[in-house]
């Protein structure tokens, strides 16, 4: 019952169903319940940004998971070890642990957790930029998911897949493919996949220089953002990328001051859930404003800490877009030779 109300979005019953469950097989040294229970708090937190006490869950559901034998809870807690070493932008500590889990859901035949690892393995691998592995996970994860007859992550699946294929300057096929996870996700009212295909298709428009559509899309997000009847599943994390989206156009349509505070918001998201490569985009986008109103010292500062933290996470669009805003920063500054190299660097 608690993990059915997770997925009705209703956490409070989820939570508190679950310490009902948690009371009953504690009396009765139930490992594999204690492990259920506390596997729905620990998602139900990491979900709606309780990051720290959702890592403290998981690793407990592990170890009773472990004593209890329980091949799913297991896998499903090393998932979470991996998705949260992915949020924070450490994509070869994420790998490990999702290419356990998927290990463990293969061996024993775990259809659920296999979906799920598939989605989470993929992006983990875009963010690294291992762009041929992560495109065939993401092939494997939607075959599977359709031949199951599954919604939850085939969505997800496609939205995934259009985030690949903007990564890499396929701006048509990434138009398509998130086109067709919002369409599927409205169906389910899946607020979460509505929201990332979205902010995709924004990207994608602006990409593409249709700034009139991309502000269609990114607005529509926004006020889904702002909506109390929206679910939080997920919210704080795509709203950092809106915020990000939004700064990116009003700073390309030359509204400075609502781009900076756009980025501003951005930056406060990322620095409380520890998003680096979010962190990135924001003190990138910092600088970019100051470059704009000729502020060269304030963004040769800032644009030095999105690097130093791009260069950390090794993101590759992140690294050669901050490289080519120092770039734009020199050429401005009458700089030729620093140009040159972080241009070259960007390349």
């Amino acid at each position: 019952m608690g993990w059915a109300a997770v997925w009705a979005h209703d956490f409070d019953r989820a939570v508190a169903l679950s310490h009902e469950a948690i009371a009953v097989a504690e009396s009765l040294d139930a490992k594999a319940v204690l492990a259920g229970g506390t596997f729905n708090i620990a998602f139900v937190n990491a979900i709606t940004g309780r990051l720290e006490e959702s890592k403290a869950d998981f690793d407990k559901v592990l170890a009773l998971s472990r004593s209890a034998g329980d091949a799913a809870y297991e896998a499903f807690a090393i998932l979470f070890n991996g998705a949260l070493k992915n949020w924070a932008g450490e994509y070869d500590d994420a790998l490990l642990h999702l290419t356990q889990s998927l290990r463990l859901s293969r061996e024993h035949n775990l259809l659920v957790p296999l979906m799920f690892g598939l989605f989470s393995r993929a992006v983990a691998l875009t963010g690294k930029g291992d762009y041929d592995e992560a495109l065939a996970t993401i092939t494997e994860g939607l075959a599977l998911t359709e031949k199951a007859g599954d919604e939850v992550w085939h969505q997800r699946l496609l939205n995934g897949s259009g985030w690949l294929h903007l990564e890499l300057g396929d701006a048509d096929s990434a138009l398509d493919l998130n086109r067709r996870g919002a369409e599927g996700a409205r169906k389910r009212g899946d607020h979460e996949t509505i929201a990332n295909s979205e902010i995709n298709l924004g990207d994608v428009c602006m990409t593409k220089g249709d700034l009139v559509l991309a502000q269609e899309f990114l607005d529509g997000v926004h006020r889904l953002v702002k909506d109390p009847a929206t679910s939080e599943w997920m919210r704080w994390r795509y709203s950092t990328h809106l915020f990000a989206s939004l700064a990116d156009l009003a700073l390309t349509r030359g509204n400075r001051d609502e781009a900076r505070e756009f980025a501003d918001q951005c930056l406060e998201l990322a620095t409380r859930s520890n998003a680096k490569k979010n962190l990135v985009k924001g003190w990138r986008l910092k600088g970019e404003i100051a470059v704009a109103r000729k502020q060269w010292d304030e963004a040769e500062t800032v644009l030095r800490e999105a690097l130093k933290i791009a260069e950390a996470i090794g993101n590759p669009t992140q690294l050669w877009k901050t490289h080519a805003a120092l770039g734009r920063l020199h050429g401005e500054r009458k700089n030729p030779d620093a140009a040159w190299q972080a241009y070259h660097a960007a390349r």
